[in-house]
């Protein structure tokens, strides 16, 4: 509880409730949040970020609760769909293995989305979304072979 970076998120993550509490609704913008993190924070944190290292609460911040629930409906669904391929595919051999690991490195992603603003990785976030859609094209190639 005591290392640096663990006490750098405590500070991102209560100063993006303090944000999120003066704009409840529709968030402060899809914006870079570091000059209102800079207005907020602490005056003894020396650090100034451009997110929360929190996917959620980031998401909260920039969105607003009306945002936030969208994105939390749309990873839902994106979490459906690929449990849906998981069960559809899972007696064929090398789709089943790539729909089970699709949805492993999904619910990973999601996992270290606590602690990470793993969204705004651009090598992270263009891999998830590349192994979903591989996801749903080994589905299409599947249907498509089971009606030919």
């Amino acid at each position: 509880p005591y290392h640096e970076t663990n006490i750098e998120r405590l500070h991102l993550w209560s100063t993006g409730i303090k944000i999120f509490l003066d704009y409840p609704l529709i968030g402060v913008g899809d914006i870079d949040l570091g000059k209102i993190y800079s207005e907020y924070k602490p005056k003894y944190v020396k650090e100034n970020y451009g997110h929360l290292h929190n996917n959620y609460l980031h998401f909260l911040v920039i969105l607003g609760s009306v945002g936030f629930i969208i994105i939390i409906f749309l990873l839902y669904k994106i979490f459906m769909l690929n449990w849906h391929i998981y069960n559809k595919v899972k007696n064929v051999e090398l789709a089943s293995s790539y729909a089970l690991g699709t949805l492993g490195a999904y619910v990973g992603f999601l996992i270290s989305g606590l602690a990470e603003w793993n969204f705004g990785d651009q090598e992270i976030i263009t891999m998830v979304w590349f192994t979903i859609g591989l996801n749903i094209a080994f589905y299409q190639s599947y249907l498509k072979s089971k009606t030919e």
